[in-house]
């Protein structure tokens, strides 16, 4: 018992948990001495073995310090996706609140726009009102004209006055419709500032999408740098794996040599009996010579099994030539058949294409009708707006003409009183001479006369002006009645030969539907039959595989008993000379663990010194900062009398800039308001672009909505199986990296949150801290912060295992497509050995053919 508990002491030391740098070199030392002396004892194979180890310790050495490197430069370009994407997320939030500044600011301008529509209707009103106050007076006007008057004075007065309210009730609609033009052109500056903010709200939320693209690009680099360093954590962990590996060998292979050296003793203390006891010897021949004859006896009845499964396949082998003739004989019929469907296929193709032409032929003709008959429904409201305008134009110059036969009617009569007074005047300055005062009334009437005679001629002649204008525009507005009937009539023709295509294109639409009907249940009807073959051919070639499997495996049996008797005999020969070598082995290796047992207990105690020495310097530190956060209070009271005044100062500067910046925005606003009034036909074209560009995508969605309610390519996975396994299996890997992908986005998102929210934990304590100057508050904090390392450390362990059992999936997902590879490739390989046999086969019947030729002549 004592021994093998040293030998367990011995096996722990020689190979130790963590394997240093300064392990490795000495290992490297002492090997060169160590090959020698085997290679002086003639142990060939031990050295061999020793110098691979080596140099395979020298190339994990190797890859792990690379490996290091690598991780190193990953963390930290880990770090710098980190940094920007903060970054990112800044420039996010300040965009965010700058196009919520700009949406209050667009809300105010509808708020202004909603108020100028309120007063433009107001003055439209106004106007109606001043309208109906200038028919009551013209009303007046023509009463006033039919009535007779008999006294001249009167009726002057009521004219003046009719006159003046006349006049005011022009001037008022001109200030009306001053106000007016006005209001219109504030309206438009505010709809021309409203389109800004919209462009520049447009403008920012751009930024705002390359922003959050540079984000996702930022995420999917920090996915990528996750994944490297989880594909060099995984490297790191197989050099561990395989360097415990070796470990475990060696401790193999020594506990080997031990068994070795007990049946070693084992022999010689049977041997020493033998010697004793020479009666033995003969007895222990005779059992040596029955093993011999029984381990010959059983060699033969395997020879003896060898040739009968060799007979055995034979017979198999000329059973499967029948079979392979037979699924020749099936393949060839198969060909036909596949033959056959491709004519089929070319035929469905082609009808397929047909009908795609005859579809957009259809979609065309229906756009063309749609409009035709928009056009003809605007065509038809343009006629009867044109037909109310002109009805009103009648109206008007009704109006017109009437208040024209008005004024002459009143010129006549003014004109009859004239020539009365006048000749009453000639009278009575012929019979008698009238008082003076008698003159002075008749020179006031007949100037109110002139006055009121010039006023009527200046009217008529603006009214005629008026009617000529009108009927100018009678005679345009005719004009363009006429052309618009000549249009509704050439868009009536069209109509009706666009509707004769489209009855022609729903016909050959229905032939060529129902050609594709007896296409697609032929083509059913060829699939049936060729699935039932391909059942047929996968049941035959499972069982060749059975056959071959069986084959390969008794061959291996029969090699695996040489090999066993072989390797016997070589490893009794070499463990005898390996025991003598492994003893003096033993003996420099426990000299080696007692000295390496020093060196541990020295730096130990250097680590104890060097710990007690970073608590002595923490106590000062812990001293140094209470001291500091004394005097920075003191400094902090002296600051603050000095930041009072200077606070005025600077608040008295920053209104001044305030200030200037107000002035330049208002400048910069009517720049841009100038600009965009210059603008605006450019805008325009473009707006009548994107709704091109509207009209043409919605076609499209269209096209495509109906493509997806009749799907035409119902059976293209099968072909890409039967006749593209590889791309069949590239689809498969791109569909299981984007699920994975996506997997690892949402965790990723999930640790992030969990970050943040620890992140925000962390700042609030801190700010509490801030307030509370106590002892036992750091205490506090720092135990906080211990237990927050402890959950990280959780945290980091939970993503590990996630990230292991991720890894285990991918690799079983990887084993998975590389059995389909080996699969696709076995089939391959299969299809080139029938069409080797089918060619054999066909030389074969070739030269029977002329053999029989041959005898028949």
């Amino acid at each position: 018992m004592a021994n093998l508990e040293n030998e367990e002491f011995v096996e722990e030391e020689v190979i130790p948990t963590q394997i240093t740098e300064e392990y490795l070199k000495i290992i490297f030392e002492n090997t060169e001495e160590f090959i020698r002396n085997l290679r002086s004892e003639r142990k060939y194979d031990a050295a061999r073995d020793v110098s691979r180890l080596v140099t395979i310790l020298e190339n994990l050495n190797f890859q792990l310090r690379g490996e290091e490197q690598k991780s190193s430069k990953l963390l930290e370009q880990f770090v710098d996706a980190s940094n920007r994407i903060e970054e990112a997320t800044k420039i996010s939030q300040s965009d965010h609140d700058v196009i919520q500044q700009l949406r209050s600011e667009i809300i105010n301008a509808w708020s202004h726009s909603d108020a100028q529509t309120i007063r433009e209707q107001h003055t439209y009103e106004s106007l109606d009102v001043m309208r109906e106050k200038f028919a009551d007076l013209s009303q007046k006007l023509e009463r006033y004209a039919s009535m007779k008057y008999e006294d001249a004075d009167d009726f002057g007065k009521q004219k003046t006055t009719i006159l003046k309210e006349i006049q005011r009730m022009f001037m008022e609609n001109e200030e009306m419709h001053r106000k007016f033009l006005v209001q219109r052109a504030y309206s438009e500056q505010l709809q021309n500032q409203v389109e800004y903010e919209k462009e520049k709200n447009r403008e920012i939320y751009r930024e705002w999408d390359l922003a959050s693209n540079d984000t996702l690009a930022n995420r999917r680099r920090v996915q990528i740098l996750t994944k490297k360093v989880e594909d060099m954590t995984d490297n790191e962990e197989k050099l561990i794996d395989s360097l415990t590996h070796y470990k475990e060998k060696a401790g193999e292979r020594y506990k080997r040599i031990k068994d070795y050296e007990k049946q070693i003793e084992e022999l010689n203390e049977e041997l020493n009996n033998i010697k004793s006891d020479n009666s033995n010897i003969n007895t222990a021949k005779s059992k040596l010579e029955a093993v011999l004859k029984s381990y010959l006896k059983e060699l033969n009845e395997n020879r003896h099994e060898i040739k009968q499964f060799q007979n055995y396949s034979r017979l198999k082998d000329d059973e499967n030539r029948k079979l392979i003739i037979e699924k020749e004989q099936e393949v060839k019929r198969n060909i036909q058949i596949a033959k056959k469907l491709a004519s089929a296929e070319s035929i469905a193709s082609k009808l397929e294409h047909e009908l795609l032409i005859i579809k957009n032929q259809a979609l065309t003709a229906e756009k063309e009708r749609d409009t035709l008959n928009k056009a003809y429904s605007n065509l038809i409201k343009e006629n009867e707006k044109l037909q109310k305008k002109s009805d009103a134009f009648i109206k008007e110059k009704e109006r017109l003409n009437g208040i024209i036969l008005n004024l002459k009617h009143d010129n006549e009569s003014i004109k009859k009183e004239f020539s009365d007074i006048n000749d009453q005047l000639k009278i009575s300055i012929e019979h008698e001479k009238v008082s003076s005062m008698n003159v002075k009334k008749l020179k006031y009437n007949l100037e109110t006369i002139e006055s009121e005679k010039a006023f009527l001629t200046l009217n008529a002649e603006h009214l005629i002006e008026e009617i000529k204008k009108n009927k100018n525009l009678l005679d345009k507005y005719e004009i363009e009645l006429k052309t618009l009937k000549e249009q509704i009539v050439k868009v009536k023709d069209n109509y009706i030969t666009a509707v004769r295509n489209m009855k022609k294109a729903e016909s050959k639409f229905q032939r060529c539907r129902e050609k594709e009907y007896d296409v697609s249940y032929r083509m059913n009807v060829y699939k049936n039959q060729i699935r039932s073959n391909d059942y047929r051919l996968a049941a035959k070639i499972n069982d060749i595989k059975k056959l071959k499997k069986r084959i390969n495996k008794l061959e291996k049996t029969i090699y695996d008993i040489h090999s066993v008797h072989s390797k016997t005999k070589d490893e009794l020969r070499s463990c005898r000379i390996e025991v003598t070598n492994l003893k003096v082995e033993k003996n420099n290796l426990k000299n080696d663990l007692h000295n390496f047992d020093e060196k541990f207990t020295k730096l130990k105690t250097y680590t104890d010194t060097v710990i007690r020495e970073r608590d002595m310097i923490a106590n000062i530190m812990y001293r140094q900062a209470d001291e500091k956060g004394i005097k920075e209070t003191e400094v902090e009271a002296l600051k603050l009398t000095i930041k009072r005044g200077e606070a005025t100062y600077n608040e008295r500067l920053e209104d001044i800039k305030v200030l200037k910046n107000e002035i330049k925005n208002l400048r910069s606003q009517c720049n841009v308001l100038k600009r965009g009034l210059e603008n605006t036909a450019d805008m325009r074209h473009e707006v009548f672009q994107l709704h091109r560009k509207l009209h043409q995508e919605k076609v499209k969605v269209k096209v495509l909505r109906e493509e997806m309610n009749t799907p035409m390519n119902i059976h293209r996975w099968r072909k890409l199986k039967s006749f593209d396994p590889t791309r069949m299996e590239l689809i498969n890997k791109c569909q299981k990296l984007q699920r994975k992908s996506i997997k690892q986005f949402n965790q990723i998102t999930k640790a992030d949150e969990i970050i943040k929210s620890l992140h925000e934990k962390i700042s609030q304590q801190q700010k509490e801290i801030q307030k509370h100057s106590n002892i036992d508050l750091q205490k506090k904090l720092m135990f906080t912060r211990a237990q927050m390392l402890k959950n990280e450390k959780r945290m980091k362990a939970s993503i590990a295992i996630s990230r292991a059992t991720e890894n285990d999936v991918s690799l079983k997902d990887y084993s998975i497509n590389q059995l389909e590879r080996d699969l696709n490739e076995f089939k391959s390989q299969l299809f080139k050995e029938k069409r080797e046999k089918e060619k054999l086969t066909e030389k074969y019947l070739h030269l029977r053919k002329s053999l029989e030729n041959n005898r028949s002549k």
